[in-house]
């Protein structure tokens, strides 16, 4: 959808020589506060010196183009904002506030542009800048609530565990502090599917920080003082009722790190939630860190996945000497 918005601001040329390239791939439900994309228009030669049929990051590997710019990528990559050898000159004149407002014009509410830059500048010697390659570590955020009702307004956004078992915060932080440093974390990875099937993965990852904090201001307190009697709540309503209607506690687990696999930090904080209901022990997270699987000697080989609903990528972090000339959202003038 962005491509076909891009090819119009460029002057209607084929969305196939419009190429975007974020810095990180989300899976199906996650959200993104802060992802970093590149863009730019291949000139209509360069366009045809290169396969556009079939687009894609996966696609974008092995090939010999002599004009391809940055090993093991197929398109050839921008060196500057005014670099036009294999490219056409940004829209809009290269006017960064006029494109952001454009483009914010013509995309769903969903999406939105909140600043813009031209493409940092790196040494000659070194490739051209690239979202992905050139990111120096990534920040994720997980929202859970626990107890009886849910917050209605954030169920988009918050995983909601019904459940009335007592959730121990010092066990959870515990096991948080357990992920922090350099591991192999293939026991906490979702499977690979389709073409990817059989595809070997370095699996070590680096985490700097892994916290989980309780939100201050329960959103639905207020909902503790009601009368009981009578009144239908979902899930567990046997217990519910006989221990009274407890109020919700929202949690935050903010992790930060080098490089992420499919769907682990939904693992990470599986695991996390579990120890704290008590469901597994430090012990068997440490072994599932130390020899890359789960003990399955209960039957179950892979621990509890949380959904993706719950999961913001935060921020997007970058080396200091790549400098970023952002143009904050504004209206033009003219």
């Amino acid at each position: 959808m962005t491509k076909q918005f891009l090819a119009k601001l460029y002057g209607n040329v084929d969305p196939k020589r419009v190429q975007i390239e974020g810095c990180s791939r989300t899976d199906k439900g996650v959200h993104a506060k802060c992802l970093i994309a590149l863009f730019y228009c291949l000139s209509e030669d360069s366009a045809a010196s290169v396969d556009i049929t079939e687009m894609g990051p996966r696609s974008l590997t092995d090939n010999k183009s002599s004009k391809a710019s940055i090993p093991g990528k197929r398109m050839p990559h921008p060196t500057c904002q005014t670099d036009t050898s294999s490219f056409v000159p940004l829209p809009c004149g290269g006017d960064m506030d006029k494109i952001t407002f454009c483009l914010n014009r013509m995309l769903p509410p969903d999406i939105r542009i909140n600043s813009i830059s031209p493409t940092p500048v790196k040494n000659k010697k070194l490739r051209p800048f690239h979202p992905t390659l050139d990111a120096s570590a990534k920040t994720y955020q997980y929202s859970f609530s626990i107890g009886h009702v849910h917050d209605p307004v954030r169920w988009r956004n918050v995983w909601h565990l019904d459940s009335v078992d007592d959730f121990d915060t010092i066990v959870a932080n515990a096991a948080a502090q357990m992920f922090v440093g350099k591991h192999d974390f293939a026991a906490f990875r979702g499977a690979f599917r389709g073409s990817d099937r059989g595809r070997v993965q370095d699996t070590v990852c680096t985490l700097n920080a892994v916290t989980i904090e309780e939100e201050c201001d329960g959103t639905l307190d207020c909902m503790n003082p009601l009368p009981i009697d009578g009144f239908k709540v979902g899930g567990k309503v046997d217990m519910a009722l006989g221990q009274g209607l407890q109020p919700l506690k929202t949690f935050t687990v903010t992790i930060t790190g080098d490089r992420f696999l499919y769907k682990m930090v939904r693992f990470v904080v599986g695991a996390i939630v579990s120890a704290g209901f008590g469901q597994i022990d430090s012990d068997e997270i440490r072994r599932a860190l130390e020899v890359g699987v789960w003990d399955d000697s209960s039957g179950k080989r892979q621990r509890m996945c949380a959904p993706s609903h719950g999961l913001v990528l935060q921020t997007v972090h970058y080396p200091d000497e790549l400098i970023f000339e952002w143009v904050e959202t504004t209206n033009p003038t003219d």
